[in-house]
């Protein structure tokens, strides 16, 4: 446990970097020194939170002490990457899309709700880098704010 305790800490200090954009990543396997690797191509593992390359995330995960089971590798490179901060250019084109939206109940409840922000977050890092791609965002957003307008 003291392990895993370590590595949560590393993790906290490690998502400070990532969002900043500057300072040193902890990990917990480096590659040869002669190899440098970039600081994005580097994940933590959803169970220990030690950061290993996600190349080789699936090889961790299979002596990895806190898991039970061996899952598929999207699946855990899914699990990974929700760990992660977010991208500030996620951000910058989220709000582009949400700025386009019609302005009625259905776009306030959309920009009021953090969770159908979030979503939006994740479709804009999915989807967001093709222009084509924001009506479809644009699209999905409103549908969860209406599911969330007939909910309430």
């Amino acid at each position: 446990m003291y392990e895993k305790i370590w590595n949560v800490g590393n993790h906290l200090h490690n998502v400070k970097v990532l969002r900043d954009g500057q300072g040193q990543l902890f990990v917990s396997y480096r590659q040869r020194y002669n190899q440098r690797v970039a600081a994005d191509e580097y994940g933590p593992c959803p169970y220990c939170y030690g950061y290993y390359p996600k190349k080789i995330l699936w090889r961790h995960n299979q002596k990895c002490k806190f898991t039970n089971a061996a899952g598929s590798r999207k699946r855990l490179a899914l699990e990974s990457s929700v760990l992660l901060p977010k991208s500030k250019e996620g951000s910058t084109i989220l709000r582009r899309v949400i700025e386009s939206m019609r302005n009625d109940e259905i776009s306030r409840i959309v920009k009021s709700d953090s969770t159908i922000l979030a979503f939006g977050e994740k479709l804009c890092t999915k989807r967001g880098h093709d222009e084509e791609q924001h009506n479809y965002i644009r699209q999905k957003l409103r549908e969860v704010g209406r599911l969330l307008k007939d909910l309430r």
